[in-house]
This record gives structure tokens, sequence and C-alpha cells, in this order.
């Protein structure tokens, strides 16, 4: 085994070294030149059947202005209209399979920004879930205590009311004097 990690394998997953050299308007001879890499390295790599280490994958970054990342995961920001304008691949059927690929390329991006949506809002839901139980334990707490008052003013209601009841009606501090009977 390589003491060099492996980003690509025997079966890769689609990735996006073609269309980035080629939103930098370089060929393949140019980025081996740039390099000094043997003939058809870059080909290699493009098309899967080379193992592309981690000092690779940065020196590709380099030369394409771009994250390794980027070259891994993502097709260069409107690369399909590129492609379209450009006319490059010769044939039209070279021109429809670099167009799939863009194609194929922008869907992978469009699923991986959806998942990244998808647990974006799955955490703000879950914040808010938090955030609305917070507020409704305050307003429990709010309505015992409202009824705790509710409930503390009615016994000093009451309590007025008879205290009010005991006080004498003539002004005087103490209670009237009981009427004899005739």
């Amino acid at each position: 085994m390589s003491k060099h990690p492996r980003y690509i394998e025997e079966n890769p997953s689609p990735t996006f070294f073609k269309v980035w050299r080629e939103y930098r308007d370089m060929t393949q001879v140019e980025v081996e030149q740039l390099y000094n890499w043997p003939a058809s390295r870059v080909s290699n790599i493009e098309n899967g059947r080379a193992i592309v280490t981690d000092h690779v994958l940065r020196a590709l970054a380099r030369a394409y202005r771009c994250t390794p990342g980027d070259l891994l995961d993502r097709p260069p920001p409107s690369s399909s209209m590129m492609l379209l304008k450009k006319g490059r691949g010769g044939s039209s059927a070279e021109l429809g399979l670099g167009a799939l690929h863009v194609a194929l390329s922008a869907l992978h991006q469009v699923g991986v920004e959806l998942k990244s949506m998808r647990t974006d809002i799955g955490r703000r839901l879950d914040g808010l879930e938090g955030e609305i139980a917070r507020v409704d334990s305050g307003i429990t707490e709010a309505l015992r205590d409202s009824v705790d008052l509710a409930e503390s003013l009615q016994r000093t209601a009451g309590n007025i009311t008879r205290a009010l009841s005991l006080q004498p009606a003539n002004g005087d501090d103490e209670p009237p004097e009981p009427e004899e009977d005739a």
C-alpha cells in the first residue's frame, strides 16, 4: 500500500479535474509542462486511471486556482455555459458528453447543497423547538403565578371585607353599644 493517501481508486466517484482545467483555459500539456510531469499524466488523472496523492491534488488546485475540495466535490461556477459557449470538444458527440458531465456535476452539487440546507434547516428547527419549549415553560410558570396571585388577592379582598364589616359605623374606635329592649 502506498504511503500517500489515495483520493481516487480504480472506480472513482465523479470528480471535476477536467472541468476545472477547461474552466481555466488550460490544456493537459500546459498543466504537465507547468509541473514537469510526464505526458498523459493529466489525462490519466482526469479519467480515473491514476492515483491522486495529496501533493498532486494540491498542485492541480493551485494550477486551476481553486481548492482541493472543489476538484473533488463541485464544478466551477457556470461551467456548463462555459462549455457550450466555447464549443469545446470538437465533435458534437464530445460536446454532448462534456455537457452531460457538467450537468451531472451540477446535479451532484445541487444534491450536496440540498443536503447541507436540509441539515441547516434541521438544526434551525431543533433550535426553534427548544426555544418554543422554553417559552411554553415560561408561560406555564407565569400562568401558575397569576393563579396564585389571583387566589391571594381574593383572600385579601375577603379579609378586607370582613374587617370592614366589623368596623364601627359611628366613627369611634369602639364597637357600638348593644341596644336595650324596651
